[in-house]
């Protein structure tokens, strides 16, 4: 019987593939839509006001809760489309969208269009969380609302709202070792984007949901 070889699979052109769609994340992070819409209100550069940074919460800050809120919006997207990018077109599964969802956090806080100097991505990873960890992500909101209603922190909100779905997918049979770890990954970038307010918030400095200095 004549034997017949498979098809050759050219390696290179596999990682060509996948560094184009972590690339194609990357990017689609990047945009700045904290600094466009704000460019878009007459604010030249957001970067220039509040606490100079061109997240949801600043761009409220400066321009009122609608535009804030928009760019909320905006932003989690970023990320949820960073993960379904990964879900639909690498190969394994959800590890596919956790490193595309990671790649679009990367472009939002390190844009190549604003020479590397973004924002903290908070609502980029909640977008992601949504596509691959609903439920964590309901429950993170939840979290996230009671905090900044309680102290009118939003800093302290993100930081208690992200490490608390990390305890709680410790306690959860949904989630695997590589997910824990995962999530944890997510954490500890949101908190080191939060440096600076964790600084404000021992020394009493930090700015609460309506105070535009301090």
């Amino acid at each position: 019987m004549e034997m017949t070889a498979p098809p050759l699979v050219c390696p290179v052109s596999g990682l060509l593939s996948i560094a184009g769609v972590c690339f194609l994340s990357y990017l689609v992070g990047a945009l700045p839509f904290g600094f466009l819409v704000a460019k878009l209100r007459g604010v030249d550069d957001i970067r220039l006001r509040g606490s100079g940074n061109i997240g949801a919460t600043n761009v409220m800050r400066v321009l009122g809760l609608p535009w804030g809120a928009l760019v909320l919006v905006l932003d989690a997207a970023k990320g949820a489309f960073g993960a379904w990018l990964g879900l639909v077109y690498l190969p394994w599964g959800r590890m596919g969208g956790l490193l595309t969802g990671l790649m679009a956090v990367t472009g939002h806080n390190w844009p190549v269009f604003l020479r590397f100097k973004g924002g903290k991505g908070v609502a980029a990873s909640l977008g992601v969380v949504v596509v691959l960890y609903p439920v964590l992500a309901l429950f993170a909101t939840a979290v996230f609302a009671s905090t900044v209603l309680i102290s009118r922190y939003v800093s302290l909100g993100s930081l208690v709202a992200s490490w608390t779905a990390f305890v709680a997918s410790l306690f959860s049979f949904r989630y695997d070792l590589f997910d824990r770890i995962a999530i944890a990954v997510f954490c500890i970038l949101i908190t080191v984007r939060h440096k600076d307010n964790i600084r404000r918030l021992i020394s009493g400095t930090e700015r609460k949901i309506g105070e535009l200095s301090r």
